[in-house]
């Protein structure tokens, strides 16, 4: 069994290699080449969690891609992101439909390096995160204002949703999503949570252990 390779932040300076020699580029350079493109659905999804992250306060910890689900709060709730958007970087016809994933997975459990457990919804809370903004001239992902933010308790899609693995912002809006401002997110998810998610369960204590290597 090979044990979990640790991680830890960058700070963008860090040099490229080549036998040893740094060559003239940096991890900061990467991410530029990367990530610039924050209009397709990849950096898109990122700059979204991100946001969900800062309104938590919880930008400390690395995001582990492979975790099963995006985020902790600082009261153990787990909580999903998904992002949508109106506007595509390609030329379209008329705006999309936003549309979001709400698959179930197995839990990928870090300390095994496998899945266990049953198909489901991992999180306590899912935060959907529509680019709403309709006017190119003026279109900038990264300006807060241009996003709305959508909240609903795990138990609300289970309900509602059961196996479905996608769903549309329509029908959310029809099941009862609560939308929140920038800034509320938090509070807001701890009242629909509706108590503290207990640190000595597992699954809390697999993502503070990712943060503890962060």
């Amino acid at each position: 069994m090979l044990e979990r390779i640790a991680h830890h932040s960058l700070s963008g300076a860090e040099p490229i290699v080549l036998h040893d020699a740094a060559l003239p580029t940096n991890v900061l350079s990467f991410w530029s080449w990367a990530l610039s493109d924050v209009l397709s659905n990849t950096a898109r999804g990122l700059l979204a969690e991100f946001f969900v992250a800062c309104d938590l306060g919880v930008t400390d910890a690395i995001r582990v891609e492979w975790a099963p689900f995006d985020l902790t709060s600082h009261s153990g709730i787990r909580v999903e992101v998904k992002s949508s958007a109106y506007l595509q970087r390609w030329k379209q016809k008329h705006a999309s439909i936003p549309i979001f994933s709400v698959a179930s997975t197995r839990f990928w459990d870090q300390s095994l390096g496998a899945y266990t457990g049953e198909r489901k919804r991992q999180a306590d809370v899912y935060v959907f995160c529509l680019h709403s903004h309709q006017e190119y001239d003026t279109l900038n992902p990264l300006d807060v204002r241009q996003w709305k933010f959508f909240v609903a308790a795990t138990t609300l899609l289970d309900t509602h949703l059961g196996a479905q693995k996608t769903v549309s912002l329509s029908t959310l809006q029809g099941i009862g999503v609560t939308e929140v401002t920038y800034g509320a997110i938090d509070a807001t998810i701890t009242k629909l949570a509706g108590k503290e998610f207990r640190l000595d369960n597992p699954a809390a204590h697999q993502t503070i252990d990712f943060h503890l290597h962060g």
